[in-house]
């Protein structure tokens, strides 16, 4: 039994020293690292993030890690690291996609996305997003809008991107009491801070079709209550006074 015992575990050391051997094997490094999802970043910029060591051993790698290391870049909303044996490292990536502008008090303006993160800062602004004006706290990349105005505002650009025909332009805080919509053209709708921004939007977009076939504009509209919406037509202008008599002799 003692010349069994010692042949079995001479064996068992000698398979995990060859386990040892093939896991520390040139064919199980990382040589490639594919990664999918991506529309701001770039795979080299991913890549960096994820900071995996040069010639690191695929068996080596802990995913979470990996993945917690990319979660602090504000544009990624999450990701999935997949090991694809032998050589492989796979990074599924879903990004984060702004809503709006946020004009900042200081100066420049803030990407957010829908749930109110910061995604980055810029100097300047982008004029395919809707602005977000009249605030009155700075925000800073990987912070969340905190206060109820620009809570709301978010809101009503996100429920925006359902109805690209309803063209916001720019989206005011009235010292946290109120939302104003202005249109493309300008005119103002009033959104209230009642939190149905979906179905504001619906009615408004109804509205403004209604409007469109009647070859009418609105002065001022408001969906505070979309049960009962409010729609102030711009008059027509008033008809010319008529001629005066032709004098006679």
């Amino acid at each position: 039994m003692t010349g069994r015992r010692a042949l079995g575990l001479l064996a068992v050391t000698l398979a995990l020293i060859g386990a040892f051997l093939v896991l520390r094997s040139p064919a199980f490094l990382v040589t490639r690292v594919q990664v999918s999802g991506l529309s701001e970043l770039t795979p080299e910029q991913v890549v960096s993030e994820a900071a995996i060591a040069h010639q690191t051993p695929l068996w080596k790698i802990r995913a979470g890690e990996v993945a917690a290391r990319l979660l602090e870049d504000p544009l990624i909303a999450s990701v999935r690291v997949l090991k694809r044996w032998p050589d492989t490292l796979k990074i599924e990536i879903v990004e984060r996609r702004p809503v709006a502008e946020v004009v900042l008090p200081s100066g420049g303006a803030a990407e957010v996305d829908a749930s109110g993160v910061v995604m980055r800062v810029r100097a300047g602004i982008d004029a395919r997003l809707p602005l977000v004006t009249g605030a009155r706290e700075d925000l800073h990349p990987r912070g969340i809008v905190q206060s109820a105005g620009l809570t709301r505002a978010v809101q009503v650009a996100a429920a925006a991107r359902s109805f690209p025909e309803v063209e916001v332009a720019e989206i005011h805080v009235e010292a946290d009491t109120s939302i104003v919509v202005y249109l493309a053209d300008r005119t103002p709708v009033e959104f209230g801070l009642v939190p149905d921004a979906e179905r504001q939007m619906s009615v408004l977009s109804g509205l403004l079709g209604a409007l469109k076939e009647q070859g009418t504009q609105a002065l001022y509209i408001s969906v505070v209550n979309p049960d009962e919406p409010v729609v102030r037509p711009v008059e027509p202008p008033a008809p010319p006074p008529p001629p005066p008599p032709a004098g006679g002799g």
